[in-house]
Parts: C-alpha cells; sequence; structure tokens
C-alpha cells in the first residue's frame, strides 16, 4: 500500500528560496530568508502559499 503523503519542494513567491515540506504538515513554515508564510496546516492538509516545484517520493 502506497503512502498518500508527499514531501514537496517548493519557492518561496517573495525571495525564490527554495524549501521542502511535508505535504500534512501540522505546523505553520515561513521562509527561512524572508520570513514569508509559506504553509499553514489546514485539518489534516496543509494549504501551500508557494508555488509547488516538484512532488519527492522518498
Amino acid at each position: 500500500m502506497e503512502s498518500k503523503s508527499k514531501f514537496l519542494k517548493i519557492v518561496c513567491p517573495r525571495c525564490r528560496q527554495r524549501h521542502i515540506v511535508f505535504g500534512k504538515s501540522s505546523l505553520s513554515i515561513k521562509c527561512r530568508k524572508c520570513n514569508y508564510l509559506l504553509t499553514k496546516p489546514a485539518g489534516g492538509k496543509t494549504k501551500i502559499r508557494a508555488m509547488i516545484e516538484a512532488i519527492l517520493w522518498r
């Protein structure tokens, strides 16, 4: 059985810094460089406020 949760490589829309985040994170994640709010928890999934560059399987 394959897991439905994935890691995502996202790009900050403000400073273009790349981050790797978990698709079902229960924490808010901010950009390390400019402090922009990238993700917000939304009841089991993560609301992503940045562009997804790639989906990482492992």
